[in-house]
């Protein structure tokens, strides 16, 4: 991970504006996102609750209570889609860079390095490899912060509003730390077998299209 980030760091330089600008937006989601319960609170607290007097006639409380939950999940949207955009369109130009610079690199290699390696498997680096880089950069600002971020705040919303019932819901996260840690080495180990498989997919069918007068002529279609 440390050294994708450095990887990375040349290249997030010239978008930093758009990347700085999208996880603030992002991080402005969350806050957005943490008022949600308010508005039931209120109906829960003040209109549902028997026995109690709210302050403000009950159907003026609920028409509030619905225009806020209206108000904040516009707002959330909004946020959320030019967080989006703006992370979105910062590493679409930052992959571009990037397949740029591994295509250059790779024109400046051996010919005895291209002869050891399948040109497939090169494109699967230069198309696919370069994806999932810009994948992990988008969905580290635009969701692994941000959620991480929100789970904080809601656990402490539900301290403020219920300590009991936040002990209940936080005491099944040991077990899932313990079930996320355990999965995390296989999930790995499947994802570099899945990206090996994807490139030797990709060289037979790029040495099997480019060579495909061969294959007819010798009647290997089925082979192939």
């Amino acid at each position: 991970m440390k050294a994708i980030a450095r990887g990375l760091r040349p290249y997030a330089g010239p978008q930093r504006w758009p990347l700085t600008l999208g996880t603030a937006l992002a991080i402005v989601e969350v806050l957005i996102s943490l008022a949600q319960p308010w508005p039931v609170a209120l109906l829960v607290g003040q209109v549902l609750t028997p026995g109690t007097e709210p302050p403000i006639p009950t159907s003026v409380a609920v028409i509030l209570a619905a225009l806020a939950m209206v108000v904040i999940a516009l707002a959330a949207g909004s946020v959320d889609y030019w967080s989006t955009r703006l992370l979105s369109s910062a590493g679409l130009r930052m992959a571009a860079n990037i397949r740029v610079d591994v295509f250059t690199h790779l024109q400046r290699m051996s010919l005895r390095y291209h002869s050891s390696q399948r040109v497939g498997d090169l494109t699967t680096r230069i198309t696919g490899d370069v994806d999932r880089m810009q994948d992990l950069l988008v969905q580290t600002l635009a969701v692994l912060i941000p959620n991480a971020l929100l789970v904080a705040g809601m656990t402490t919303v539900m301290i403020a509003l219920d300590p009991g019932f936040a002990l209940v819901a936080l005491s099944a996260i040991p077990l899932m730390t313990l079930v996320v840690f355990r999965s995390t080495r296989a999930l790995t180990a499947a994802a570099r077998r899945a990206r090996k498989a994807d490139g030797q997919v990709a060289a037979a069918a790029s040495e099997g299209l480019s060579a495909v007068q061969l294959v007819q002529a010798s009647s290997r279609e089925s082979r192939m």
